[in-house]
């Protein structure tokens, strides 16, 4: 998952901005700092989508070649997060369904706590859903 990222020069530096995730805004002195802060302002905008069970947008084309893209695990979580909004089944249910305690599937769905893909596919599972991977040239 690859979301355009939009730097624009600012008389006090460069503001770094993302179209389809609003909230993710920073700035930066610099343009290499502004690539180092882009991936931070995009998971900290993530991370409220997620404590707010909300539906995170898919990324569209960029307009100025500039991405940036989520490692696959979080690629999962998206996944996993959009299809559980989608369905209106709770984080709690998804625990039942997984015969696991409510705490276990909050670390499952928390973007900072790594998880195995075999556990996300898991979920994913319980909700009709089988997570593919596949193998793309660059």
């Amino acid at each position: 998952m690859r979301y355009p990222v939009n730097f624009d020069n600012q008389p006090d530096g460069i503001l770094i901005s993302f179209p389809d995730i609003p909230e993710a805004l920073s700035s930066a002195a610099t343009e290499a700092q502004a690539h180092e802060l882009a991936y931070d302002a995009l998971i900290t905008a993530l991370e409220f989508y997620f404590e707010d069970y909300q539906r995170i947008p898919s990324p569209s084309r960029s307009v100025t070649g500039h991405y940036v893209e989520l490692p696959p695990a979080l690629t999962a979580k998206v996944m996993l997060l959009n299809t559980l909004a989608d369905s209106g089944i709770s984080y709690a249910e998804l625990a039942r369904r997984l015969g696991k305690k409510p705490q276990e599937v909050q670390r499952i769905i928390n973007i900072r706590h790594t998880t195995k893909i075999d556990t996300i596919n898991a979920a994913l599972e319980q909700l009709g859903y089988r997570l593919n991977i596949s193998l793309n040239p660059i």
